[in-house]
């Protein structure tokens, strides 16, 4: 199964925000989504955790936050409840979603 999100903000008929994959009984999360914040098109790769609530996304987010750089602040976005995205002091970018 392949499903994809297309932003409605940006070229919608082309750019997939999120797009996933279930292999092997994984889901495997995909997306375009780059080039924003100081963080150029070479570095779209992106861990996405998913979270139950949003109190476990915060408190989560609350441990890693310290010497992290936001991309997204934490809150609503059209595709999910409350999400926050950013770079981990290794430079690793990670979403977390609800």
């Amino acid at each position: 199964m392949i499903l994809s999100l297309k932003d409605p903000e940006q070229e919608p008929e082309t750019f997939v925000i999120h797009a996933e994959m279930h292999i092997l009984g994984q889901r495997v999360m995909l997306s375009d989504y780059g080039g924003t914040a100081g963080y150029p098109s070479e570095s779209v790769q992106e861990l996405v955790a998913i979270f139950e609530d949003a109190d476990a996304l915060k408190q989560a987010y609350h441990v890693v936050r310290p010497g992290s750089t936001t991309i997204t602040p934490l809150g609503p976005v059209f595709y999910s409840p409350c999400m926050v995205q950013f770079a981990d002091p290794f430079g690793v970018r990670w979403c977390f979603m609800v």
